[in-house]
């Protein structure tokens, strides 16, 4: 396999199993997306470090709360993004600095859009991404689960309820993700990582399949795709 392979393979690898997480837009709201992420890691027992990142928090959910990515004096892994559109090249830029490995891009408004603006700050995200080494998992994704470590980088909480197993699910749908899962918890069956595509900057289906045959924890793959097995630009 070539070192660039291995790089990437490397990186995806530390998403699923970070040594500490930043929530870039993390909330104590309720009402948000950067709340419901919190939720997902902190009720889901993640073992690691949690750094939420909000300029206008002092602390939320017991913990420090840092103005900026930057500011985190420790090393973060991976980053989960909620942030608006506009906002992410700039944050993508500062995950570079940092040394993220990979990221999370929950947020919506980029190629899912009728807008030819979506699609061109996609690319631009994609480009920052490549140039930086970084993984991205979306955008436009719920986010992604290991039960094993465990870890639940997503805006749904109730993921952690899942029993874990050797069922690995990659899918385009969020929709399908959310049934698939929850009727493998009404019916206890074990998953082991639960991947939202999204609009697959530089993590497709090649990519994902590739980390999960070499995953000693994934015993079966299961997918579900939509439409084509790459739309990269």
């Amino acid at each position: 396999m070539g070192g660039n392979m291995e790089k990437g393979f490397s990186a995806i690898q530390s998403m699923f199993n970070p040594v500490s997480v930043a929530v870039i837009g993390a909330s104590d709201n309720p009402g948000k997306l950067g709340s419901h992420v919190m939720r997902s890691l902190t009720e889901g027992k993640y073992p690691g470090r949690i750094y939420p990142v909000n300029p206008g928090k002092g602390e939320m959910f017991g913990m420090k709360t840092y103005p900026s990515l930057l500011q985190i004096p420790e090393t973060v892994d991976l980053s989960v993004i909620v942030l608006p559109a506009e906002q992410v090249p700039k944050t993508l830029i500062e995950c570079g600095e940092k040394g993220v490995k990979g990221i999370v891009l929950i947020t919506a408004g980029f190629r899912e859009i009728e807008d030819q603006k979506g699609k061109a700050l996609q690319s631009e995200v994609t480009k920052l991404a490549d140039q930086f080494g970084i993984k991205i998992i979306g955008p436009n994704t719920f986010g992604i689960v290991n039960l094993h470590l465990p870890l639940n980088a997503s805006f749904t909480p109730e993921f952690s309820w899942v029993d874990k197993g050797g069922i690995s699910l990659v899918s385009q749908s969020g929709g399908m993700s959310h049934l698939i899962a929850f009727l493998s918890l009404q019916n206890r069956v074990g998953l082991s990582k639960i991947i939202g595509l999204g609009n697959r900057c530089n993590v497709d289906f090649p990519e994902a399949v590739e980390y999960l045959i070499r995953d000693s924890q994934t015993k079966v793959i299961a997918m579900y795709l939509k439409g084509s097995i790459s739309q990269r630009d």
